[in-house]
């Protein structure tokens, strides 16, 4: 059923799809740990701090997909996909927050399983979204929303901001 032209099928089978494809890139990583056989364990805070990624992770790709689906009127599924320029909510401090949620989430399996292959995908797929997909969308994007698109593109970084007061020359960007 599609409500206001967004088809909730889509959100649920993209939810899966992201399972999905983040638990084969975790399995990857953890057979590279086999093969290669590394060091022991990290520190309990390191795989302590992997917990609490993997929180924020979950909690910033649930914020964003809800944003979407909210005010964008879609989903992140491509065959759904927002029909409005979406830059509220997590959108305000990246253009890619459900990159950077994934990022975090598998970063901390990595971090919580000590496994120094989960994060060498996690680098790997750093590198694929940056110099691949994003800029691939980003395109995308541009033709759909034009000179909106571009002016969202000047004030929010493609990854995020740090921000500390209310100055704009007190803050970092990836």
């Amino acid at each position: 059923m599609n409500v206001m032209g967004r088809n909730p099928g889509y959100l649920l089978t993209g939810i899966v799809r992201v399972g999905l494809a983040l638990t084969a890139i975790a399995l990857l990583g953890i057979v590279l740990d086999i093969v290669s056989m590394p060091p022991r364990g990290f520190p309990f805070y390191l795989r302590l701090s992997g917990i609490g990624l993997v929180a924020v992770g979950l909690y910033l790709e649930a914020r964003a997909t809800f944003v979407l689906w909210m005010h964008g009127l879609g989903t992140p599924h491509p065959a759904n996909p927002p029909s409005k320029l979406v830059d509220r909510g997590p959108y305000r401090f990246s253009r890619n927050p459900l990159y950077v949620a994934r990022l975090l989430i598998l970063t901390g399996i990595g971090l919580s399983l000590s496994s120094l292959g989960v994060l060498f995908m996690v680098l790997l797929l750093a590198a694929t979204l940056e110099f691949v997909l994003v800029p691939r969308e980003e395109g995308r994007l541009a033709a759909r929303f034009g000179h909106a698109y571009w002016e969202y593109q000047r004030r929010v970084p493609r990854w995020f901001r740090f921000r500390s007061g209310s100055s704009s020359r007190s803050r970092l960007q990836l």
